[in-house]
């Protein structure tokens, strides 16, 4: 397994048949993410799962790749600093997978499975166990922030040099950025599109009406 910030994970590649599904991008890519833990039982066991079909452009540059997966990887807990190798990964591996095709009849789209190792023990970070407990149950979930809640965001001018963790290039000084009411700052297009799939500030988790 190849090392995160935090968490080791492993990237595997296959192709799938296509769903018989009339509204399934004309490019799709599947991305399956597994987190599993080896400590909770004697053998590696799957917390959780999210599976989900993404057009296939959306993965293969990093600017487009982060906004995509990054809200997903967020809603299962995983912190924003420790997913750049994972997204990173990801776009890599949809670079170096062919588009969808036909094998013997069968209509087939590239699926990147991503495995991540959540390490958990009775001295661990409460948060990390807390973490694993509510993935267990199920109450990881994707929620869209209001159209309000977005639209009332503040708009302001920035004096100094910081870059947007979203798409993580660096404002201009002097530029407008939006701010979030944790007052965490962003690119507009970057934190709109993220806050139409999450309702998670992507620094701090700060939680927008929903």
């Amino acid at each position: 397994m190849s090392m995160g910030r935090g968490y080791p994970f492993q990237i595997g590649e296959r192709y799938v048949s296509v769903p018989d599904d009339p509204s399934l991008f004309d490019d799709p890519i599947q991305v399956e993410i597994r987190l599993l833990s080896t400590i909770l039982h004697d053998q590696a066991e799957t917390i959780t799962t999210e599976s989900n079909i993404f057009h296939r452009g959306q993965l293969l540059s990093n600017n487009t790749a982060w906004p995509t997966l990054s809200p997903v990887l967020s809603t299962l807990g995983l912190p924003i600093n420790d997913q750049i190798p994972l997204i990173d990964e990801i776009s890599n591996s949809t670079r170096e997978m062919d588009a969808i095709r036909t094998c013997h009849g069968r209509r087939i789209m590239p699926e990147i499975i991503l495995l991540i190792g959540i390490d958990i023990d009775d001295e661990d970070d409460p948060m990390d166990v807390a973490m694993a407990e509510s993935m267990e149950s199920g109450t990881f979930h994707q929620v869209p922030a209001t159209m309000a809640s977005i639209k009332a965001l503040e708009k302001v001018v920035l004096d100094g040099s910081e870059h947007c963790t979203i798409c993580l290039d660096e404002f201009c000084v002097g530029s407008e950025v939006t701010r979030m009411p944790c007052s965490h700052v962003y690119h507009q297009d970057c934190i709109v599109e993220w806050l139409k799939t999450s309702n998670l500030c992507p620094l701090c988790r700060f939680r927008m009406p929903s």
